[in-house]
């Protein structure tokens, strides 16, 4: 038997000796998006090649390439899922129909909160961008119930600022 001089002519070696066992993995893994089956498998040949520095001989090869390739396969599986949520929520958002009225009160909206002082400006823009009372308290370094009353006196001053 020919000896193998460092690990990365030993995982290629691996990888082309077993080469049908990883893609029945891949198979596995992927089913039933068999398309991604080879991209799969080639990436995972890649990034095993690449890191094969850090294989140890303690551990087993074939664990070894198997789990880069799980690894592989679920992280692009998570964040293609994340892709596709976010493209449905803009088409979702993309679909909604909006009425000019809703512009020009949103516009008077942020003209209110202008007249607003600074400090103002920034509680009830922390609180519109969804911010809890907890977190505007601990980056305006005040009190909870504080800022829950500097909120309501804000909204009441927005209420007749729009209102006249």
């Amino acid at each position: 038997m020919q000896k193998i001089v460092g690990y990365n002519n030993f995982i290629s070696n691996y990888i082309i000796v077993h080469s049908d066992s990883l893609r029945k993995y891949a198979t596995h893994l992927a089913y039933p998006s068999l398309e991604i089956v080879d991209d799969l498998f080639q990436e995972t040949v890649y990034r095993c090649l690449k890191y094969s520095s850090l294989y140890t001989e303690q551990g087993s090869a074939e664990a070894w390439i198997k789990t880069i390739m799980r690894n592989i396969y679920f992280n692009e599986m998570n964040s293609a899922y994340h892709r596709n949520t976010c493209h449905e929520e803009i088409a979702d958002k993309n679909e909604v129909d909006v009425d000019i009225e809703d512009i020009i009160a949103i516009d008077d909206l942020y003209h209110a909160i202008e007249m607003l002082n600074a400090n103002e400006q920034t509680i009830i823009t922390m609180r519109l961008q969804g911010y809890s009372y907890d977190e505007i308290a601990t980056a305006t370094h005040k009190k909870v119930g504080t800022i829950k009353s500097t909120i309501h006196r804000i909204k009441a001053r927005l209420r007749c600022l729009l209102n006249r």
